[in-house]
């Protein structure tokens, strides 16, 4: 199961490249070069820019390595261009053989030509073999997508690569129980070296181990943080990670080995979030027997902050209206809400949530889904809310196979009065294919 961020108007899709249009029977502004610091998520560069640049922090490149990585760069412009993906080798600092091995290697850069209206998989353990890697992609064309997949034998996963360093980042889920492994991803992709703090918010306080405080991270590097040895074993824990010096990009990879029935087996990577926000969307979601759906809500300030839970129904008309939940997040820390726990979410209709903050500077919202039989989806699937609306998205990784994989986008539209029209196309064979039945589909306001 792979449930993933990103809205259109507000999206969410669960694998393959498709480029998603919104058209509000309106203008659409001129678009700003937005790929700089402090950006919210993931973004494309504009069509006046020189460059772009994505940051895949998280991964390995190794043959049955645990977290094997796929750098996937969609490019919808109707020419070819020409990427460099640049592979910097890392390893576990417990894994003393992989880092003996490591200090022997240095970056390696490839050029990777991707087709017109096309995608391009490229696998990091060919371009360089090691225990971890982390991967630059460099292109000088705009409207570029580029996202990280990571393969096991219990599936796969994708996460979209960063368009910006930051100086802090937000994680607000994790686990470091027997049946589970968590990595922090830290890497540092400019020359000048960087300094980070990484501290851990659990249900009893602050952990900030001291050998991951002042942790050097040197120019052009990635750095390893084995949570599951720096921790106790513990059933939630959010991690924050703080530069002193320098700017970073972290991403987090987690696994469950299915030994715990509490743990569906299973392997995601997720960038974190570089800083808070006052709404994060989730567009789609649903309480059924086996499938569990809860929230965490980090609040980075220094004062409580209250925040709601808006619920919205499919077809409200006949399914009815959810008061929003409210809750309060302590002051540098976090709440968690389980909708499967909460009576007024009514079971089996489908529903999409806004996690609201109505007083204070902002909070980071991720949700996971976890689901085991007798839930239709198995797996486990964490993922950051989408804190902006747009109207063209682009998604660079997914399959559709039959009988084999399946595919959806979930389109959320959160303007209360007006309707929105979306196309959806797929980027194959050098064309962009618009697919039937998917053209000018009106999404109602809220809906």
């Amino acid at each position: 199961m792979n449930p993933r961020r990103l809205p259109i108007i507000v999206v969410i899709l669960v694998t393959i490249a498709a480029l998603v249009i919104a058209d509000r029977n309106q203008t659409a502004p001129a678009r700003a070069d937005v790929v700089a610091q402090g950006a919210l998520m993931p973004v494309t560069s504009p069509p006046a820019a020189v460059s772009s640049s994505f940051f895949c922090a998280g991964g390995t490149a190794t043959a049955g390595g645990g977290f094997d990585a796929t750098i996937v760069i969609a490019n919808p412009n109707p020419t070819a261009i020409t990427t460099t993906i640049t592979s910097f080798p890392a390893a576990s600092p417990s894994d003393t053989a992989g880092t003996a091995a490591v200090a022997a290697l240095q970056p390696v850069a490839k050029q990777v030509q991707v087709g017109p209206r096309a995608r391009a998989d490229v696998h990091l353990a060919d371009i360089l073999a090691s225990p971890f890697a982390a991967a630059l992609v460099e292109t000088n064309d705009p409207d570029v997508a580029v996202e990280h997949r990571i393969t096991t034998a219990q599936g796969s996963s994708s996460s979209p690569c960063a368009s910006a360093a930051s100086k802090t980042w937000f994680l607000p889920t994790g686990t470091t129980t027997r049946d589970a492994h968590e990595f922090l991803a830290v890497f540092n992709p400019f020359s000048a070296d960087a300094v980070v703090d990484v501290t851990f918010q659990t249900n009893d306080g602050f952990r900030s181990p001291d050998d991951l405080q002042g942790l050097p991270v040197a120019g052009r590097h990635l750095r390893i943080i084995d949570v599951t040895a720096d921790v106790p074993r513990l059933e939630q824990l959010a991690a924050f990670v703080t530069a002193r010096a320098g700017q970073v990009v972290v991403d987090r990879l987690q696994s469950f080995d299915g030994s715990d029935p509490n743990h569906p087996g299973g392997t995601a990577v997720t960038l974190g979030a570089p800083q808070p926000a006052p709404v994060w969307t989730f567009p789609e979601g649903e309480v059924v027997g086996g499938l569990r759906e809860s929230f965490t809500v980090v609040n980075p300030s220094n004062q409580p902050q209250q925040v709601r839970l808006e619920i919205t129904l499919d077809n409200p008309a006949t399914s009815g209206v959810v008061d929003p939940i409210p809750i309060t997040v302590p002051p540098n820390s976090y709440s968690q809400v389980a909708l499967q726990d909460q009576t007024r979410v009514p079971k089996g209709i489908g529903h999409s949530v806004t996690v609201r903050s109505v007083s204070g500077p902002g909070v980071i919202a991720e949700r996971v889904i976890s689901g085991a039989a007798p839930a239709p989806r198995r797996g486990y699937g964490p993922a950051l809310g989408a804190p902006l609306q747009a109207t063209n998205w682009l998604f660079a990784d997914g399959s559709a196979v039959a009988n084999t994989s399946a595919e959806f986008v979930t389109i959320f539209n959160p303007s209360p009065d007006t309707v929105a029209r979306v196309s959806v196309a797929a980027l194959a064979q050098g064309q962009s294919l618009a697919i039937d039945q998917l053209q000018n589909i009106e999404v109602q306001p809220a809906a």
